[in-house]
């Protein structure tokens, strides 16, 4: 970075401005486990491991660690084994203790700089093997190590990362190969049986390559997912060095097959894809799978356990499924945008909360304390998931803006079809319910969609004006009545109006026209331009907000960065920047902090000084200043979908490590029975108690659970079922116990009494039938 007429001063970091990760939990790329019983979900980050209660969904206990590679439960009740870069560490994750630790012994000349990654088998404990992944050269070799006979050797070569799996009672391993070719990948699959010592491999169709392998867990079967949606079963495998072609092929999916997994008695078999759908298949008998649609995101793992089921999906999130496969409960991270978190990073003041892109259509709020994470529906659209060659269209919310006081939120949504559709959607908080509701839409406020979009700074009562710039060279300012409605059109000269920015007092605003600056006062007259003598245009305004830098104006174009003093109306201040991606104002310091993809700079625009810089950032441009007790503190996220800050050490609201016994309250489960406090019940109206009876009767008696877990729930049907409250008269003392003596009375003479008609016979008519009967 070159200044102009400037002296740059680059400081050391002060020990109380520290660069930090502020939030996200990674489910999506780190390992997601199940417990055998089903009652706890173990994950993990960089240096710590979670455990989560499968029931709540709430974190019961972390634990801090070194370096983590891989996961893996161990084989004995209350156990983890966690792989690092030189060692292998066994966890009691119930006492959170240590139990065993081994390093790697590897023979021969190999460098640790060239590990990639660590796959532990489920029987690590018994059998003390670990397979690593090294770079060795331009192929990656699959490599055993035992830990207690201390010895190892080269399994597989030019293998796929990630997409080893252990079955057949952990005798074989299957693991997807690249050819030597190099633009033919993941066109084979290895198979190693540990019983015979030997490696077969299986030949794919190189215009359809493989995506997953899965090993039957009792059984020598493999099943295959490819690029076209077919899963491929091998069945008897013999000795053979080439595996025969597959015995059977199911075929629904019409995407690449990226989930698959065998059940755990390995009669089922599940597979998901792009299609959001779960596909539960009958291998052995033949029959038409079960489907479980519209999951919320593409399935991308499979975890299955005796109870439930765990689904990893694309936006950062593990849905849980019971025993009938049905949906209770989700963990939901910080969703990963697949289009670049467009929309940027807001602050939400009212409930400290920042607001940012989540699912195709959705704004998730991320609190940055408690990591409590939840979505807003703003498009309520049906997602059209992917077909094969083809890339439907869904509408992605591009702007957002809160205001001040945290009551309105407006959003600009915009799906790109041939007849593009754009909407302005303006959305009031209702304290009744707590929750943002919708007030007005606007259809195609701008043709081409918007450049902008920023609420006035208002510290009054009165509802704040919204600031609109768009493609179709005009800014427009929106005001609410009873509904949001256009107040003023400005544009100038014909020129694209680029972006927008309002004074910190919200009286001025200054609006961008290619490469002219025009301010206007708050009647929204022309009161000066400025003019940029390069002529390029600007894509970025911002004014400074502590009281010593209001009478500036920041402005960012492609390659340089400017301040204007619009007391003086000059430029007192040019950096040569390229890739200016945001430009903010510390409300607190005054200091401007600038946004690029791999850099974040603090100026001070009044010492014309660069105080500090942090390299490294992969920062999307999306960053907005937070203040709290007199302090500051720069939010912004990254390409990698983790928010990190820049300012004072955050004291994290943290949770308490619990018994893993405990059953906590849920603020993260996304359930909604867990979510919600039950309230009282108010109608007369009995619950049917007999449906958890007829639960049990439709499922296999080999999948129902015993009696002393189904005890709580079949009791607690029962007591809901009953009415809430019964009448009861005001009866004199005695008079209550006298009128149930009468009833009973009463119903014992209705049964007793009842008159027996007596049929008599006269002499002729019983003449009459001894002669019909003598006569048959």
């Amino acid at each position: 970075m070159v200044e102009e007429n400037v002296k740059v001063k680059r400081n050391k970091n002060p020990p109380d401005l520290t660069i930090q990760d502020v939030g996200g939990r990674d489910f999506l790329t780190k390992p997601v486990l199940l417990t055998k019983d089903g009652n706890f979900i173990i994950s993990c980050q960089d240096f710590k491991i979670y455990i989560f209660s499968s029931q709540t969904g709430l974190p019961v206990k972390s634990i801090n660690t070194n370096k983590i590679l891989s996961i893996a439960l161990s084989e004995r009740p209350g156990e983890v084994v966690v792989a690092g870069l030189r060692s292998v560490t066994v966890w009691n994750y119930e006492e959170t203790k240590v139990v065993e630790k081994f390093k790697y012994r590897l023979g021969g000349r190999v460098s640790w700089s060239d590990l990639l990654t660590v796959f532990l088998p489920n029987n690590f404990t018994t059998s003390g093997d670990v397979y690593l992944t090294f770079l060795n050269k331009t192929q990656n070799n699959f490599v055993r190590v035992n830990v207690r006979e201390k010895n190892s050797n080269v399994i597989f070569k030019n293998v796929t990362i990630d997409s080893q799996h252990i079955g057949d009672n952990d005798n074989s391993i299957v693991s997807l190969s690249n050819h030597k070719v190099p633009a033919m990948k993941n066109t084979s699959f290895v198979c190693y049986d540990r019983n015979i010592a030997k490696v077969q491999c299986f030949q794919a169709d190189s215009e359809r390559p493989l995506t997953i392998v899965r090993c039957h867990p009792s059984e020598k079967t493999i099943a295959v997912g490819d690029t076209s949606g077919r899963i491929l079963i091998f069945a008897g495998i013999d000795t053979s060095d080439e595996l025969k072609p597959a015995k059977s092929i199911l075929h629904w999916h019409s995407l690449p097959v990226t989930g698959l997994s065998w059940s755990l008695e390995g009669g089922h078999l599940f597979s998901g894809g792009g299609e959001r759908v779960l596909c539960k298949w009958f291998p052995e008998a033949h029959s038409k799978p079960t489907f479980l649609p519209r999951l919320g995101s593409d399935i991308m793992g499979i975890v299955v356990s005796e109870s439930n089921t765990a689904l990893k999906l694309q936006n950062n999130s593990v849905l849980i499924l019971d025993r009938q496969d049905k949906p209770s409960g989700e963990l939901a991270g910080l969703c990963k945008n697949s289009s670049g978190w467009p929309a940027g990073l807001s602050w939400d003041n009212r409930a400290k909360t920042l607001l940012l892109n989540g699912n195709v259509g959705h704004v998730q709020v991320f609190n940055p304390l408690s990591k409590d994470t939840y979505t807003i529906d703003i498009t309520r659209q049906n997602y059209l998931t992917k077909e094969r060659e083809k890339s439907p269209f869904n509408a992605e919310v591009n702007q957002l803006s809160v205001s001040s006081c945290g009551m309105y939120l407006c959003t600009v949504d915009c799906c790109w079809t041939p007849v593009e559709r754009v909407n302005l959607r303006f959305f009031h908080f209702d304290p009744s319910c707590q929750k943002f509701t919708l007030n007005t839409i606007v259809d195609t406020p701008h043709k081409h969609g918007l450049n902008a979009l920023k609420f006035q700074e208002n510290r009054t009562s009165s509802a704040p004006l919204l600031l609109s710039c768009g493609n179709d060279k005009s800014a427009k300012i929106w005001f609410l009545d009873s509904s949001w409605s256009c107040k003023h059109s400005i544009d100038y000269r014909r020129l694209n109006c680029l972006g927008g920015a309002w004074s910190a007092d919200g009286s001025v605003i200054a609006l961008a026209f290619e490469h002219i600056l025009t301010v206007w006062d708050r009647e929204f007259r022309l009161r000066t331009t400025l003019l940029n003598e390069k002529r390029e245009h600007v894509t970025r305004l911002e004014f400074g907000k502590e009281t010593n830098y209001s009478p500036f104006l920041f402005t960012a174009t492609d390659s340089t960065v400017s301040i204007w003093n619009l007391m003086s109306l000059e430029c007192t201040f040019t950096i040569q920047m390229t890739g200016c991606l945001n430009v903010l104002c510390d409300p607190v310091s005054g200091l401007l902090a600038l946004i690029t993809k791999d850099k974040i700079s603090l100026v001070d625009p009044v010492m014309n000084v660069v105080k500090q810089e942090f390299v490294g950032v992969n920062a999307t441009g999306g960053a907005v200043y937070v203040t709290s007790n007199s302090k500051s503190m720069l939010y912004f996220i990254t390409y990698n979908g983790l928010i990190r800050s820049i300012g004072s050490k955050i004291k994290n609201a943290g949770f308490k490590n619990m018994k893993i016994f405990e059953k906590p309250k849920n603020p993260l489960f996304l359930t909604k029975a867990n979510s919600v406090t039950p309230m009282e019940i108010t109608a007369e109206v009995p619950g049917s108690a007999a449906h958890d009876i007829e639960t049990i009767l439709s499922v296999p008696l080999h999948a129902i659970p015993s009696n002393s877990a189904l005890v709580h729930s079949f009791l607690a049907n029962r007591l809901l079922a009953l009415p809430k409250s019964q009448v009861v008269t005001n009866l004199a003392p005695g008079e209550d116990k006298q009128e149930e003596t009468s009833k009973q009375m009463k119903k014992i003479k209705q049964v007793f009494t009842r008159e027996i008609k007596s049929s008599e016979l006269d002499l002729n008519s019983f003449c009459k039938l001894l002669k019909e009967k003598k006569s048959k």
